[in-house]
């Protein structure tokens, strides 16, 4: 699945998270890091933060930082296309519900249903933009989801586009959640996974604010229906 030659780095990553089906944590540029309170700032400030890429240079900047980009590059290859970012915040002082199970594999190709079998044609993104923790609701996933052949699990083949937004959410049997790994992410790093990966986030009380960016990306091959974003925010990635 490598592009090339793995590195050291690579080649341990890929080796002990492949068959988990995420990659991460890791550092972004020390660049881009430069740029995450601002970045916070300015998402916070939008009244509807999706796809802020297609509009903003400072969120185009962070995720296409060229940390994400070469270890997507390494773990995956070349000829893929950005088509959604989008931002998740957690204000101090307010309770919040978590976010149930899910995938982000909206689609496979335009209308087409999803094949949970088909691997490395969809893959997400997710940064913390500032430390995300036990105090705040940490990333939580299940490790192999992302296969079609998950035992106990019948999976939704419909695109999102083509189900109702209370679809989307799993409700999910107990021998898969006891399954589930509970991760903190540090502020300024990255984790790359398979799409269609169960994730979410457990509740949290509000006693430290958190914000999170996602970005998912599809190799150049597969069409990208209108109804999940429109041409001009969709951009060649890698």
């Amino acid at each position: 699945m490598l592009a090339h030659e793995p590195t050291e780095m690579t080649a341990a990553i890929h080796s002990a998270q492949a068959t988990a089906g995420l990659y991460g944590p890791l550092p972004l540029s020390r660049t881009s890091q430069l740029l995450l309170p601002p970045l916070i700032n300015s998402a916070a400030a939008d009244p509807s933060p999706r796809n802020l890429h297609s509009r903003s240079e400072l969120a185009r900047e962070v995720i296409c930082d060229a940390a994400i980009r070469e270890s997507v590059r390494q773990l995956f290859g070349q000829g893929y296309q950005l088509w959604r970012t989008n931002f998740f915040h957690r204000a101090t002082g307010t309770p919040h519900a978590g976010v149930g199970w899910h995938h982000d594999k909206h689609f496979q190709n335009g209308d087409d249903l999803v094949d949970f079998n088909e691997v490395g044609d969809h893959i997400s993104i997710v940064i913390a933009l500032d430390q995300i923790d036990h105090t705040n609701g940490p990333f939580q996933y299940i490790p192999g989801s992302f296969s079609g052949v998950v035992s106990g699990l019948d999976r939704d083949t419909r695109p999102y586009h083509k189900r109702s937004i209370e679809d989307h959410f799993l409700t999910l049997p107990a021998e898969i959640t006891t399954m589930a790994v509970l991760m903190p992410i540090p502020a300024g790093h990255f984790c790359i996974f398979q799409s269609a990966l169960l994730h979410g986030s457990p509740p949290s009380g509000g006693a430290v604010s958190r914000t999170s960016m996602v970005g998912r990306l599809v190799r150049n091959h597969c069409h990208i229906p209108e109804a999940c974003a429109a041409p001009e925010e969709i951009s060649q990635y890698c």
